[in-house]
């Protein structure tokens, strides 16, 4: 069974690897462990909106969440 990966983990992922950033610096500097930011990467793990956030601050990726109505 293939996984699927949301497009905002693969954009994080993405600009991790554009700056050759390994999980472990990755995880370091967003105060995540090494393992959990792999699982993440990997679509193994539905990251909360901080982790994914505090991932892509250090990826230098930008989210913007609206509430809808």
């Amino acid at each position: 069974m293939e996984t699927k990966i949301h497009p905002i983990v693969k954009l994080i992922n993405v600009a991790l690897q554009e700056k050759k950033m390994t999980d472990y610096e990755a995880g370091k500097q967003a105060g995540i462990n090494r393992s959990t930011v792999g699982r993440i990467l990997a679509g193994e793990s539905s990251p909360t909106l901080d982790k994914l956030e505090a991932l892509a601050k250090v990826a230098g990726v930008e989210i913007k969440a609206t509430k809808t109505k």
